[in-house]
């Protein structure tokens, strides 16, 4: 874990309401698996007192042996306002990498990847990860969906990546006009694969979760969650496990879980 003043290399804006934020950061990040997160705090007046945490989006080698992580994120409150308006050159307190992240497939692999919403955010650094492990492209079939077309995330980048994609949106303004878990429910049963992934709303992952469950297949998921310390300590993230008494803890047991571990119904 690292503790640092991350300098901000790029902060494009996607969507009226969606950013990426390019992050210089310590080279031990190459190191960092998909699906561990960071805390970040961005100084100032109007500034929250606590972090935020944040999916690693992405993790980019640069020349001369310099690494950067990109988070993804959406303006929502006073701290994603505040990051919205940080420029390049301007620094951020990063702590990372956290949390324990997805067990990759590889080479000879056939997964299924679900993404609602922000949910994609790990997503794209899981694909790409599973690539640089040997996995085929064709043989990884991406569900990404959305509430319409201006939310819809990082479509360009898994169409780079080569996997099989399929587009939804609960608008029907993009894609296929269902939720996402229709078409991954369907492609599924009739070909079944040997890992299942997803992040995204609760009510989409428990769909993916039965669905898995049924198909006897492994399923990992992302649970997204607000956090205020990222290492353990405050205990406010605490999610219902098993036996039914018992509790996990997103931030130093997850984020990822193996649906079997999770107290869903």
């Amino acid at each position: 874990m690292n503790v640092e003043q991350a300098t901000v290399l790029k902060n494009e804006r996607l969507t009226p309401a969606h950013y990426r934020m390019t992050l210089a950061c310590h080279p031990s990040y190459q190191e960092a698996v998909p699906g561990q997160f960071v805390m970040l705090h961005v100084s100032g007046r109007d500034a929250p007192l606590l972090p935020r945490p944040f999916s690693i989006h992405r993790f980019l080698g640069l020349p001369g042996g310099e690494a950067a992580v990109q988070v993804l994120y959406r303006v929502v409150g006073p701290g994603t306002r505040k990051m919205a308006r940080t420029r390049e050159g301007e620094r951020v307190q990063m702590v990372g990498p956290l949390g324990r992240g997805f067990m990759l497939a590889g080479a000879g692999s056939r997964p299924m990847v679900v993404a609602g919403g922000m949910g994609v955010a790990p997503m794209v650094f899981l694909v790409e990860a599973m690539l640089e492990k040997g996995m085929d492209p064709k043989d990884c079939r991406v569900f990404l969906g959305a509430r319409g077309r201006e939310e819809l995330l990082c479509r360009d980048e898994l169409i780079d990546a080569g996997v099989m994609l399929q587009v939804t949106t609960d608008d029907g303004s993009d894609g296929e006009h269902c939720p996402v878990t229709h078409p991954f429910q369907t492609a599924a049963r009739a070909d079944p694969p040997e890992r299942i992934y997803a992040c995204g709303p609760e009510a989409m992952l428990r769909c993916v979760a039965q669905a898995a469950r049924v198909l006897k297949t492994p399923c990992q998921v992302s649970i997204e969650t607000l956090m205020a310390c990222g290492i353990g300590a405050c205990l406010g993230c605490a999610v219902k496990g098993k036996p039914q008494d018992s509790y996990l803890h997103v931030c130093s047991e997850g984020p990822v879980f193996d649906t079997e571990l999770l107290g869903w119904s």
